[in-house]
């Protein structure tokens, strides 16, 4: 039986190229988003900051 470990904590900077990252490889899959890319890295920079200033 394989045992996964998680951690769940709030997103910081540090995760804005991961995220985009892996929502590209959800859009490319055509199956889960309504979009079939995910946004320039800019756009993902911005709603991750807004995000973090709105807590």
């Amino acid at each position: 039986m394989v045992v996964l470990e998680y951690k769940i904590s709030p997103i910081t900077e540090d995760y804005i190229k991961g995220l985009r990252s892996a929502t590209d490889i959800v859009a490319l899959e055509k199956k889960y988003l309504a979009f079939l890319e995910s946004p320039p890295l800019e756009m993902t920079r911005a709603f991750v900051l807004e995000n973090i200033q709105q807590g």
